[in-house]
Parts: structure tokens; C-alpha cells; sequence
């Protein structure tokens, strides 16, 4: 179920702290809502990772006389052979392929972009080697043109609902890259972690009235709404505070909420007119 769970972080950005909250995504190719966003980040990825390459464009079809089920398990073996022969005496090789069912009998076939020139002639006995069908075609594309193409043939869907439950119960896959096709980056601090929940409505002022909102958020002073996700500015570093570790630690633990953070004198003194608004608990 898509946006079935939240989760809930706090976050130290420039003197301010942050309560983020995500709305998971199912991430299924299936969900109407997750599948465009999936195959336009493939997209990009393809189109990045084969940035002033030579790009070749690849069909690799199944056998006949095998059930889908069986064409599946075929494709993605004889995809393994294919690769290993390409990258046999340590050459390297950078790929990036999608699986689609043919519109018209809903045959299950790879779409390969690959940065090597391959003679047809020499692809094609190679391939049935491998275990391919006889339909294989190869062709130059430029590479600005590589993300179009990912994007394009996974934005229209799987086209055969068979082959889509197939896949499913394969647990397989419907694209895949290179190792190392983009290089690695440093992970970014998102936050810690204080919950994982269920939300029962969708977030409006509802929010407010959750044990965790109350817990946390003293006063309110900037609200950013995403489509997945929701930041709440809760709190702003004074002079008198040392750091935001001690108050994220605890408030993870759920050993305080942030009212007892701030001094009485200090609340009066920085909230005045709008000290209504915080609520002070315990």
C-alpha cells in the first residue's frame, strides 16, 4: 500500500531543528503513482552514466516454445552468459537494460544499452550461444538520447499482465545496471530516526494531534509541504543553548518532549505574545 506508513525524522539544518515527515512509497512498477517517478530516475541514471559514450542499443529475445514463466528464467540466464562473454579477459562493459512484453503476443524480450561496438553477424551467433532466440538486433543511438529510451519502454508499462505477475512471482526484475554504473556518493545525514508510523487520515491539521507532534514540536514556525514529504521548523538555536545533539537524543528515546528544553524565563522572554501557542508537558 502506497504512503501506508510515514517515518519520522529529526534533522539539525543551520542553527534549526527539523521534524521531517516521509510518506513511504510501495516503489511497485504496478502503483500508478510510484512507476513514473521510478522510470524517470532511471532515465536519469541511464542518460548520466552514458554521458560521452559510444552507446549501442540491443533487442535479446526468448526461445520459442517455452511458457513466460520459462522465457523469464531463459532471459535473465542467458543475459548472464552474454555479459560474462563480453567482460571475459577483464574487459569492462557498461549496461543498462529493461524488460517489456511484445504488444502483439505479449512475449516477454531485453532491451540492452551497452557502450560496445558489436558486429551483428558476430552478436547474433553469440547470443544464441547463450541461449537467446533468433530475433537480435543491434544499432548506434546517441548517448544524450540513452535516458529516452529507458525512460520510454518503462513509463509504458509491462504491456502484458502475465508476464507482469510472472515476474512478480519470480521476484524479478524489470531493469538493471552495471556495477559501478554511476560512481558512488557520499551518504547524506538525513536525520535520526524517531518513529515509524500508521497514519489513519491524511495530514492536514490532523497532525497537530498526534502524540508524537505534541511531543516534539514546540512552537511552529515553518511549515514546508511536499508531496511526500512534510518538514516542520520546531525549533530555532539561542545563545544559551550548547548544541541540538542532547535534545534529538532524548527526543528520540521519547525520554522528554521539547518544552523542557527552554527555561521558563528563556520562553517568556523568546516567545512573549506567542508563548500560547507552547504547550509545555510533564
Amino acid at each position: 500500500m502506497c504512503h501506508a506508513l510515514t517515518i519520522n525524522k529529526l534533522q539539525e539544518i543551520d542553527n534549526k531543528l527539523f521534524l521531517h515527515r516521509f510518506f513511504l512509497p510501495c516503489n511497485s512498477w504496478s502503483c500508478k503513482e510510484c512507476a513514473p517517478v521510478k522510470a524517470a530516475k532511471c532515465g536519469v541514471k541511464a542518460r548520466k552514466g552514458f554521458e560521452g559514450c559510444k552507446v549501442r542499443f540491443m533487442t535479446l529475445t526468448a526461445p520459442t516454445g517455452l511458457n513466460i514463466t520459462q522465457m523469464l528464467v531463459c532471459l535473465k540466464e542467458s543475459w548472464n552468459r552474454l555479459r560474462t562473454e563480453l567482460t571475459r579477459g577483464g574487459k569492462k562493459l557498461k549496461y543498462a537494460w529493461t524488460l517489456e512484453a511484445g504488444e502483439q503476443f505479449g512475449r516477454p524480450h531485453l532491451h540492452v544499452l551497452i557502450d560496445r561496438f558489436i558486429a551483428v553477424r558476430k552478436l547474433s551467433k553469440l547470443a544464441r550461444r547463450c541461449g537467446f532466440g533468433k530475433i537480435v538486433d543491434i544499432r548506434a543511438v546517441k548517448s544524450d538520447k540513452a535516458f529516452v529510451y529507458v525512460t520510454k519502454y518503462l513509463s509504458k508499462g509491462m504491456g502484458s499482465v502475465a508476464v507482469e505477475k510472472a515476474l512478480k512471482r519470480l521476484n524479478g526484475r524489470r531493469v538493471g545496471f552495471s556495477r559501478g554504473f554511476l560512481p558512488a556518493k557520499p551518504k547524506a545525514d538525513t536525520g535520526t530516526t524517531i518513529s515509524i508510523e500508521r497514519p489513519t487520515k491524511e495530514y492536514t491539521d490532523e497532525i497537530a494531534a498526534t502524540p508524537l507532534f505534541k511531543r516534539v514540536c514546540g512552537v511552529q514556525r515553518e511549515i514546508v509541504v511536499g508531496k511526500r514529504k512534510i518538514s516542520y521548523q520546531i525549533l530555532e538555536k539561542e545563545p544559551w543553548m550548547s548544541d541540538f545533539s542532547e535534545i534529538i537524543q532524548k527526543l528520540s528515546s521519547g525520554e522528554c518532549h521539547i518544552g523542557q528544553f527552554i527555561p521558563r524565563k528563556e520562553r517568556e522572554i523568546l516567545w512573549g505574545s506567542i508563548k500560547r501557542n507552547f504547550d509545555v508537558y510533564g
